[in-house]
């Protein structure tokens, strides 16, 4: 939009209405953004801008997908809505999209349930995955997000292992007794590029888990049902299995009784298994 310079009125009210028309402009985005509208109203401008960006990001790689694999475009003028199916709750740990740049393009509701903080939290502090992982390990995941992303094609995804720190809010630290960083396994692959991007960013659609450590192991096992317990004599025998452990092994509690951890290993593994009982 062009202003008509009028000489008569004072440099500050010319500064004013252009303060008016960019409020009124961060109005309209604020009003768009899909969001709670108690949501909207506490986010700063500057938050705003980080979520918009996010948005707009998201919006134009999803739409260039979904045109690419004619879903609701070639047989239908209006998009039917995708189903809000929950999937995110069955899931052992979140999801996460976002550029091999680190910048984001999507977080699952349900990280809230294991850093602590809402989605809109983890977007507003920052529109990039380094924003929330610890500093000690920028540089392993930019060398894992950078190894090879160019050269492999969209046909060919390799898979990505390796992990991190991130940081979890005060209120976990509290409620959950979580120290300020949670280890997290992220494993991901390349999907396909960024669209309306001059660098071809190639996008690295992840699902992190939190891993049971010895000072997190009860909050995070609780409920989970990926992990089963065991209890050892000295010698690693078992001396109980929970109804987990059971379904996983195919053995029945009284068949393991007495039975060594060492009969259980694969053969591959059992140097690495004595090092760390004798630790």
């Amino acid at each position: 939009m062009f202003l008509r310079f009028e000489p008569t009125k004072s440099t500050k009210g010319a500064s004013k209405m252009r303060r008016d028309l960019i409020n009124a402009e961060i109005s309209n985005l604020r009003d768009l953004l899909p969001l709670p509208p108690s949501t909207r109203q506490r986010l700063s401008q500057l938050q705003l801008m980080a979520l918009v960006c996010v948005y707009v990001r998201k919006m134009n790689y999803f739409q260039q997908v979904f045109k690419s694999h004619d879903f609701s475009y070639q047989y239908q003028e209006q998009p039917t809505p995708t189903p809000n199916i929950g999937f995110s709750k069955a899931m052992n740990g979140f999801m996460m999209m976002m550029t091999q740049n680190g910048k984001l393009l999507y977080i699952s509701e349900n990280a809230a349930e294991y850093l602590g903080h809402s989605m809109e939290d983890l977007l507003i502090h920052g529109d990039s995955v380094y924003d929330i992982i610890d500093r000690q390990d920028h540089q392993t995941v930019q060398m894992e997000l950078n190894r090879g992303g160019n050269g492999e094609t969209e046909n060919v995804p390799k898979n990505r292992h390796f992990f991190c720190r991130m940081n979890v809010s005060r209120n976990a630290r509290r409620q959950m007794r979580f120290g300020d960083q949670k280890v997290v396994l992220v494993r991901g692959h390349y999907v396909s590029y960024l669209p309306l991007c001059s660098r071809n960013e190639p996008v690295f659609l992840a699902v992190c888990t939190p891993l049971a450590m010895p000072e997190t192991r009860e909050c995070v096992v609780h409920g989970a049902t990926n992990v089963f317990t065991t209890v050892h004599a000295m010698d690693m025998k078992i001396l109980h299995i929970d109804a987990n452990g059971e379904w996983y092994l195919g053995w029945k509690k009284s068949e393991l009784a007495d039975v060594s951890w060492y009969q259980l290993i694969h053969w591959d593994s059992l140097r690495e298994a004595q090092s760390k009982h004798r630790l």
